[in-house]
């Protein structure tokens, strides 16, 4: 009977709680404080991220590396830092002791220089960009150089109006020269390519005869590397004083000792989707005067009003209805057709390797009886004798182009309206 009496003696002193002491109470006990540093081998890290796994609650360490957070029981803690490896441990007793490593892989990230030699990215004293051949053939380009554009800072790649059998021009961190081209130097596996173009448009007119870096098969290339500035260019002299693009070919790799790979695209070209608007009343000549000469001296369009009433005698020398033939434009071109056929052979037998690869292109341009075939052989082996390591390549490209598009000013220029 005394205990009964003594439980209810306590009962009745515990003090009501509201609602909100309630709620309060709750969060309490659902939610534990955490602490602890976060050090790497040199001592404490500032600014490290702290954050409770799956949700937005976090913090970051003080100047001394301390850091305090309230989470939920059992939960887990993602640490991270800039240039070390990210840990995830589960909150327990405080305080904690959390040490980072080093990434060393994005610290030691090694990239090609120059005549083959592999430096560490951060031992380097200029800028250095690279792109894997991965992203080259995802979206393949007739001329792998333009899919260089937009990859790599300050590197600034324009196309001419060629087609696929016309030239490319990259400028690295702008014009450093008043004359020249101003355009980086191409070293394939060491060996520095001459990429002059060797026909060019000027004002009044041209044709584009392409240049070497079109040859390039996209499936051959591994890396490349981009060396800005003087300084990353001086073991190729003044040739690369406007940059220097490294491509590094691939050899032949993988498990198998013999492999066959087929790699194909299509792409499809159309016409001009808007025209300028031009008059459709007057046909070629000036003042209002047409005549036999006017149509293979001048290109105004002001001669006497073209509404089918005369004839005139045209350049086949049969007289025609003088009047204007709507949307004769645009009803010239065709939809053009790029397809490239690629096979691989890939060989290994011991220390030594085989790779072959043959492109087959084909382009059907939107101009009519206009077309270019290009096939790009490339053969290259390599073998290890012991202390001695030989690697042989070869590369052959056979182009065929048919009526080639003039550009510029010239009268000849189809897409000059």
């Amino acid at each position: 009977m005394f205990c009964g009496t003594l439980v209810l003696c306590l009962l009745g002193n515990v003090p009501q709680m509201n609602a909100a002491d309630s709620d309060a109470y709750a969060i309490v006990q659902q939610n534990n404080k955490v602490t602890g540093t976060v050090n790497d081998d040199l001592g404490p890290i500032t600014g490290a991220s702290i954050i409770e796994k799956g949700t937005t609650n976090g913090t970051i360490t003080d100047i001394d590396g301390m850091f305090s957070l309230d989470v939920k029981p059992g939960a887990t803690l993602v640490i991270s830092y800039i240039g070390y490896k990210t840990q995830e441990i589960t909150a327990g007793n405080s305080p904690l002791n959390i040490l980072l490593e080093e990434d060393t892989q994005l610290l030691s990230d090694v990239v090609v220089t120059a005549l083959g030699i592999k430096r560490e990215r951060k031992a380097l004293g200029y800028g250095v960009d690279e792109v894997r051949g991965e992203a080259l053939t995802k979206a393949k380009e007739t001329n792998v150089i333009n899919s260089m554009a937009g990859r790599v800072p300050g590197l600034v790649v324009s196309q001419t109006a060629g087609g696929p059998s016309g030239s490319t021009r990259v400028l690295l961190r702008g014009s450093t020269e008043m004359t020249g081209s101003n355009q980086p130097l191409y070293v394939i596996d060491g060996v520095p390519l001459d990429n002059t173009n060797y026909g060019s448009a000027g004002a009044s007119g041209g044709f584009d005869l392409g240049d070497g870096i079109s040859s390039i098969n996209p499936d051959d290339i591994e890396n490349m590397s981009v060396l800005k500035g003087p300084a990353a260019s001086a073991l190729y002299g003044s040739r690369a004083s406007h940059g220097v693009i490294l491509i590094t070919t691939k050899k032949a790799g993988g498990k198998d000792s013999f492999s066959v790979e087929y790699n194909g695209t299509m792409t499809f070209d159309t016409q001009l989707a808007k025209w300028n608007d031009v008059q459709q009343i007057y046909g070629m000549g000036s003042n209002g005067t047409y005549s036999i000469d006017a149509v293979s001296n001048t290109n105004k369009s002001w001669g006497a009003k073209a509404d089918g009433t005369n004839t005139v005698k045209y350049f086949d020398g049969v007289e025609h209805p003088y009047m204007i033939i709507p949307n004769n434009t645009s009803g010239f071109f065709r939809t053009g057709i790029t397809a490239s056929n690629t096979a691989i052979i890939n060989a290994n037998t011991g220390n030594t390797g085989v790779r072959f690869t043959f492109t087959d292109m084909r382009n059907k341009d939107i101009v009519p009886e206009t077309h270019m075939s290009r096939d790009v052989f490339n053969l290259r082996t390599n073998t290890a004798l012991d202390k001695v390591n030989l690697d042989f390549s070869v590369n052959y490209t056979r182009e065929d182009v048919k009526n080639r598009p003039v550009l510029s000013d010239s009268k000849s220029n189809i897409g000059k309206t």
